[in-house]
């Protein structure tokens, strides 16, 4: 995991067309605005999972350890995040 400090109104790039700025900290909260393309899904880690986790059976939607499905696939990345 990266780590980076930033300033209000500072921001951080992730590729060509994602930013990420700080618009503020108050309270032990900070508040983040999102730069994307259109076509970039942005969502809380929360409800990413819960959606993830009442979309699929998440046993039977794993492939085997070892198989090259599992490495291979996006589905595998989403789930697997969701059961770390």
């Amino acid at each position: 995991m990266l780590v980076l400090s930033r300033k209000i109104s500072e921001a951080i790039r992730i590729n060509e067309g994602i930013e990420i700025t700080i618009l503020g900290v108050s309270r032990g909260r900070v508040k983040l605005g999102f730069k994307a393309p259109q076509g970039v899904s942005i969502q809380r880690a929360e409800v990413a999972m819960a959606a993830a986790a009442s979309e699929f059976d998440l046993e039977a939607a794993m492939p085997a350890v070892g198989s090259t499905e599992q490495t291979n696939s996006p589905r595998y990345e989403m789930l697997a995040a969701v059961v770390d």
